[in-house]
């Protein structure tokens, strides 16, 4: 899944329809996060704007980098995330 390709980095801005199923490198702020039983759903923002991620996982609010699948739910492109990094303390860097 995660093997030795590069995954193109995005602003959240220019991830668009033409990149669903793509896997895709983005990060940004934890601005909101809501859990669910088996997973949650974050909303993750940029200088360029915001967008959604669902993983199997609780984070504290903090800036993140997100390794995913674009995917769509209610006609809005979210991500689905393979792997979590929180980037703003890189001394206690934590993987997901």
């Amino acid at each position: 899944l995660l093997n030795n390709q590069k995954i193109p980095e995005f602003k959240i801005s220019e991830i668009n329809i033409n990149n669903l199923n793509q896997q895709v490198s983005i990060s940004g702020k934890i601005i909101s996060q809501k859990n669910f039983d088996n997973f949650s759903v974050l909303t993750l923002e940029d200088q360029t704007g915001k967008i959604q991620v669902t993983c199997n996982c609780k984070i504290n609010n903090t800036e993140i980098k997100v390794i995913g699948r674009v995917t769509e739910y209610q006609n809005n492109l979210q991500v689905s995330a393979d792997k979590i990094i929180q980037t703003n303390n890189l001394l206690n860097k934590k993987t997901y």
